[in-house]
């Protein structure tokens, strides 16, 4: 699914609510979760071998989606992403433990999913790409301490090209209920479109 020429969406799931149902019955971390991020990553891959070699390519990714566009971007295709934004995202699958403290995350299936998929464990080199890791400060779903450790620790590394940016009333989502959250949604917007805009060329900005 495009947002406008260029820029991709993340995930990019067409099945319906019946069928993460169906997933979330058998093992909620390996049929849903990880099922969800790794089909997601294939078909971005797919989607990439598509598309000419030359055309800059950037990602947009909003709670897992954020996770599954800092990975693509950052780990799977490095050469070929030139932006990624990513909203109320984290980076590694640890925060379940938090929704799910009844769940064997020690088996042997898990603990290798949970180590493969950690973006803290990856080596991140970045040289020419554009990354923007925007969150709320008031996001009850995400919360802030899961990703903000490792997005300052990456800013803080790569100044000219990684920015984290945290707004005071943003929740979890991306549509606004407050007049404070209004102003953050309405700023993450337009930052999110500058962002693109300068990373990936006048063609960003055209609807």
């Amino acid at each position: 699914m495009s947002l406008i020429p260029n820029i991709w969406l993340c995930p990019f799931l067409r099945e319906g609510p019946d069928f993460i149902r169906s997933l979330a019955q058998r093992d909620i971390f390996r049929d849903l979760y990880a099922a969800v991020f790794l089909e997601s990553l294939k078909e971005i891959t797919n989607r990439i071998a598509h598309e000419k070699a030359q055309r800059p390519m950037g990602l947009f990714g909003f709670s897992i989606g954020a996770y599954i566009a800092l990975w693509a971007g950052l780990v799977d295709h490095p050469d070929r992403i030139q932006a990624i934004v990513a909203v109320g995202g984290v980076p590694s699958f640890d925060y379940l433990r938090f929704y799910y403290p009844d769940y064997d995350f020690s088996t042997p299936h898990a603990v290798r999913l949970m180590e493969e998929t950690d973006l803290s464990r990856q080596p991140i080199t970045i040289k020419g790409q554009h990354v923007l890791i925007q969150h709320g400060l008031s996001d009850p779903v995400a919360q802030i301490d899961w990703i903000k450790p490792w997005a300052q620790s990456l800013a803080e590394k790569y100044p000219e090209h990684v920015s984290w940016t945290p707004y005071a009333s943003l929740q979890h989502r991306l549509w606004a209920e407050s007049s404070g959250e209004e102003e953050d949604v309405l700023a993450l917007r337009n930052r999110t479109l500058k962002w693109f805009t300068e990373a990936l060329g006048p063609a960003a900005s055209q609807g």
